[in-house]
């Protein structure tokens, strides 16, 4: 089995299968094996192992490692602290979703979850939390907190007063198109259709049979050629 599936299996075992599995292995396989273990799974195997082995494991450990599983270990055997993982990603209320989901990438590789993100103010207080999944479905620039109704009306308006009025003048314009459209498409609707049927009168030809198929066909054709003809003279295109 390959030590990547090995490890996987390994973690969810109980710790008494654990340390009875680890009795059988070679000494540099165990520290191998220890080290590949989150924090609280590491906290969990030592206590089922003698001190004299727990004290080694631990000792052969990287320094940050070892930070990490001391602090789990800080905590009295029952309480929450010895069951919670010390790797996780933390952000804050002012940052952006872009921001925040950069920090998740750059921490795939040691943070234990991150379907669950922390938000911590300047004091490094928990004021809430966010899932990967609103994260994931929310804008790049967006920031995590949105503090509409405390927001400076400067500030809202600076951020939004250029496209405003680009919006503004726009709507304007496409209006105007759209009226002179309707109004010159309906116009010539209603001269094509009261002509034609006099024009079949004219060629001996039944006018409802004349008249209906190529009116539709004129009527559309010539509804977007006023279209474009508007438009273009409006919007300057």
């Amino acid at each position: 089995m390959p030590k990547g599936r090995a490890l996987a299996v390994f973690e969810r075992l109980d710790a008494v299968l654990q340390a009875d599995l680890l009795a059988g292995l070679q000494e540099a396989d165990v520290a191998e094996v220890f080290a590949g273990l989150s924090p609280d799974d590491r906290v969990a195997l030592l206590d089922e192992l003698p001190a004299s082995v727990a004290h080694r494991l631990i000792s052969g450990l990287s320094e940050k490692d070892r930070a990490l599983t001391s602090t789990v270990l800080g905590y009295p055997q029952g309480a929450v602290g010895r069951y919670m993982s010390p790797e996780f990603v933390v952000t804050h209320p002012s940052l952006t979703v872009g921001e925040t989901l950069a920090r998740v990438r750059a921490r795939l590789d040691d943070a234990e979850s991150v379907y669950t993100i922390p938000v911590t103010d300047a004091g490094r207080h928990l004021v809430g939390v966010v899932s990967l999944r609103d994260l994931l479905r929310g804008g790049g620039t967006e920031p995590l907190r949105r503090p509409y109704l405390a927001t400076p009306v400067g500030s809202i308006v600076r951020a939004r007063v250029v496209w405003l009025l680009v919006l503004a003048l726009g709507a304007t314009l496409i209006v105007r198109v759209i009226g002179l459209t309707l109004l010159g498409a309906c116009t010539r609707a209603a001269a094509t259709g009261g002509l034609m049927p006099l024009l079949g009168k004219t060629v001996k030809a039944d006018p409802a049979v004349f008249s209906n198929p190529f009116i539709s066909t004129f009527v559309d054709a010539m509804g977007l050629v006023i279209y474009f003809l508007i438009a273009t003279s409006i919007l300057g295109l």
